[in-house]
């Protein structure tokens, strides 16, 4: 990738925006922290039926990004053979992994969570529960990343051999 390529809004949001949206999330989630407790202790907002969401999305996630990373580690031809073994191929890669990483950690938290009835008020399960909600965050936006990018380079299409 070209170093100047490095430095548009676009490559920064990419690389940089599940973090920064997890960042966001903490920061809100510190400076809203009564109006959250409140509403959870309330009925306002329902934590069973969120946990169940999250679980059901992130599994599903993680076997969709496994099955982008396959096909992207398997085929040897056309646009993906080409860019086999490119810092940008590397980088997509990488993309899938943390993905798929984050994706099966967020299945393995839920758990937990879906079973066990959590009191709000005390600070820790709050933090918990927020570090959780951080952790869909940082799954969903790096799954976007890869969904976005493997739609780019499934959009090339591949050089036909025998014209006409």
């Amino acid at each position: 990738m070209p170093n100047s390529d490095r430095h548009t809004i676009g490559y920064i949001i990419e690389r940089f925006g599940p973090a920064a949206s997890v960042a966001v999330w903490l920061f809100a989630s510190y400076v809203f922290r009564g109006w959250f407790v409140e509403n959870i202790a309330s009925g306002k907002i329902i934590l069973g039926g969120l946990f169940s969401a999250v679980f059901g999305w992130a599994a599903i996630q993680t076997g969709f990004l496994f099955s982008v990373f396959g096909f992207v580690a398997t085929k040897g031809d056309g646009f993906i053979g080409e860019i086999r073994g490119s810092p940008v191929m590397k980088r997509f890669q990488w993309y899938v992994l943390q993905a798929m990483y984050m994706g099966f950690i967020l299945t393995i938290y839920s758990i937990p969570l879906m079973i066990l009835n959590l009191d709000m008020k005390g600070s820790i399960t709050y933090w918990v529960v927020s570090t959780w909600f951080a952790s869909f965050i940082w799954a969903f936006t790096s799954f976007l990343r890869v969904a976005l990018n493997f739609g780019k380079m499934v959009s090339v299409k591949d050089a036909d051999f025998i014209p006409g």
